[in-house]
């Protein structure tokens, strides 16, 4: 049960990237993120066509937080998590055709989670990173750097996670290597939204692809497609909604699988002006059963930059 938990847990997370107003410098758009729907609301905006692509620039860096909240039950069991994920990007190169290579390394990882199975971490607590037997599974997670390289559409043609995988305790085996070689294969996917090729305007739905995670003998793929919900005035933000929905295969080999509701929405602010994703609220809802297991999931995913 833990093992199918797990594998939920890293798709819908890899799937994955406030209140109060924000105001961009030298602009009269205002954001305002207190809402009675949830849903970023831009002070104005226009109807005309804008090109979204991620604009790299050699050296520029920020620091990525990102919250997950779930409530799991399975098997009449329920099991709240709460995550904490903190990281480090720098763009260490920018190519002649546009992709940047990317350097990012995890600074903290913070977990919560009730059921037959409890866990409690935070690599910040010197406590737990000197007796906590999770300690030695997520510290081969820290400060150890992911390289890779993205085009300005979103698209990672390459990822490089050797500095983690060398770093996995002895004992975890060849098992939990072959997990984690594939779900850095999965992160290479997830990594970046995938934005169009075609400029875009409010109420424009465009599709993201086809995105796939999992390992071997366990599979799950996303169905992912974005609405334009509303563009700046000045053309620097833009709010966009996915729209995804699971198609399950097979959890697992030999496992038959049916899913009653299965959704992605949210919102994601997309900075033109750096180019590059700002904030987002990620929800997943995932009610399925498995060999007539029941397994309700609601997920809810924020990502900030600093």
């Amino acid at each position: 049960m833990r093992k199918i938990m797990f594998f939920l847990v890293a798709a819908l997370f890899m799937v994955a990237c406030q209140s109060g107003n924000d105001q961009n410098s030298g602009s009269s758009v205002t954001i305002n993120y207190d809402t009675e729907n949830g849903i970023p609301e831009l002070s104005a905006t226009t109807d005309e066509a804008v090109k979204l692509q991620y604009n790299f620039t050699e050296g520029d860096s920020a620091h990525m937080i990102m919250e997950t909240e779930m409530n799991m039950e399975m098997m009449g069991q329920k099991m709240p998590m709460h995550m904490t994920m903190e990281s480090d990007y720098k763009i260490k190169e920018v190519t002649e055709n546009g992709n940047a290579k990317v350097g990012v390394e995890f600074t903290r990882v913070a977990i919560s989670m009730e059921g037959p199975q409890p866990m409690k971490f935070d690599s910040d607590n010197e406590e737990d990173m000197a007796n906590n037997p999770a300690a030695a599974v997520f510290t081969a997670l820290l400060n150890k750097e992911i390289s890779s390289e993205i085009t300005p559409k979103g698209k990672v043609v390459d990822m490089n996670m050797d500095a983690i995988m060398n770093n996995l305790p002895e004992g975890q085996g060849a098992q939990m290597k072959a997990q984690m070689e594939s779900m850095s294969d999965q992160f290479a996917q997830n990594a970046f939204i995938a934005l169009p090729d075609e400029p875009v305007k409010e109420g424009d739905v465009y599709d993201a692809g086809v995105i796939e995670t999992g390992s071997r003998g366990m599979s799950m793929q996303v169905d992912m497609k974005y609405k334009v919900l509303s563009i700046g005035e000045n053309k620097r933000y833009v709010i966009l909604e996915p729209k995804g929905a699971f198609v399950m295969e097979s959890l697992q080999e030999g496992v038959e699988m049916k899913a009653e509701d299965n959704t992605i929405g949210g919102w994601v602010l997309f900075d033109l002006k750096k180019g590059l994703l700002e904030r987002s609220d990620m929800k997943m809802v995932m009610n399925m059963t498995a060999n007539q297991m029941k397994i309700i999931m609601n997920m809810n995913i924020k990502m900030r930059m600093e």
